[in-house]
């Protein structure tokens, strides 16, 4: 309570400051209470916000809840689902393990088999390959066919393409050697020649002597002679000139022999048979002695046979031809071709 004496003393300036003293700690309550109301009014306000989202939190955790219950039985009916899906994949496994065995024992089967056949085949197409050389062989060294030897290579080796089989590439590297080397053979016509030494072999006795024996006087007919002897007198008489082949009886003034009928007769079978042994050595493809056979018939004809005859002449220039193209006659040989196909049976 406020002293009288001092309510007494108190002068205007004390009386005015008296009520502004009394309004601050109004205001101040005011102020507080204000602050408090809205502080209230804002917990207010939070606390409804706060209770709104609880129960929209609430909301979806009961959701979640839910939908993992749903996700929940859901998985149980996948699992179970893929229980049973397991299950007929070990039953289908279990299965395809029996068929796989049972592939596997069938596979081995058809191995064999196809193994078994695979060698029939070999067999079978190394039998074709060389009957066909053999063939192709006979073809160069009986007939010296070249082409003809030559489509039968080629034929061989369209059966080994068409074979497939490894087992003859190295046969197959082999008939297309042979084959390089037919085709690297000279183009001669060995038949044609060997018909044209038979048709002069055949006209020797026709061609001229270098001088002749017209003038010659024999002792006596020789056809008179042989005619009063007997059959096996003849042939060995004949055998004993055969065997002295020319005798010479005497030279006329320029060097040049001169023979009689008889002479005469044994030369010119002598020049034949040099021709027939120079056509078999053809036919046998024998080089070496077809040149030796050519060469004494050559000298034959140039010591005694007319020169300026054109019979002569043409017979004389064949066979030096053909003497020339006796180093072409020697053809490849596919023995060693056979022999590979032979070893690879």
């Amino acid at each position: 309570m406020n002293n009288p004496k001092n309510i007494r003393n108190k002068t205007p300036e004390t009386e005015e400051k008296l009520p502004s003293k009394r309004k601050l700690p109004y205001v101040i309550s005011v102020s507080w209470g204000v602050v408090l109301t809205l502080g209230m009014i804002i917990l207010t306000i939070q606390g409804y916000e706060a209770k709104q989202v609880s129960n929209k939190y609430e909301e979806m955790v009961d959701d979640l809840e839910n939908g993992n219950r749903v996700l929940m039985n859901e998985l149980q009916a996948a699992v179970q689902k893929n229980s049973e899906l397991v299950a007929k994949l070990d039953l289908q496994n279990s299965e395809i393990r029996v068929d796989m065995a049972e592939m596997k024992n069938q596979r081995m089967a058809i191995d064999a088999l196809y193994k078994k056949l695979n060698n029939s085949k070999l067999i079978w197409t190394l039998g074709e390959i060389e009957h066909a050389l053999i063939i192709a062989e006979q073809q160069l060294s009986l007939s010296g066919s070249v082409q003809n030897a030559l489509k039968t290579l080629l034929q061989v080796r369209q059966i080994i393409d068409l074979s497939g089989l490894p087992q003859l590439r190295s046969i197959s590297q082999l008939v297309r050697e042979d084959i390089r080397k037919l085709e690297a053979v000279k183009s001669v016509d060995w038949d044609d020649s060997s018909r044209e030494l038979g048709r002069i072999a055949r006209g020797v006795q026709s061609l001229p002597l270098a001088v002749s024996n017209d003038s010659v006087v024999s002792s006596g007919d020789i056809s008179s002679e042989y005619a009063d002897k007997d059959k096996d007198h003849f042939w060995m008489g004949l055998w004993d000139n055969i065997k002295s082949l020319v005798k010479v009886d005497t030279l006329n003034a320029g060097g040049k022999y001169i023979f009689d009928k008889e002479q005469e007769f044994f030369l010119k079978e002598n020049i034949k048979m040099r021709l027939l042994s120079a056509r078999l050595a053809l036919m046998l493809r024998d080089g070496k002695i077809l040149e030796e056979e050519i060469g004494e018939a050559i000298n034959l004809i140039n010591g005694f046979l007319n020169l300026k005859s054109s019979d002569v002449m043409e017979f004389k220039n064949f066979l030096e031809g053909l003497i020339n193209q006796s180093t072409d006659l020697q053809l490849p040989s596919l023995e060693a071709t056979i022999d590979a196909v032979r070893r690879s049976y």
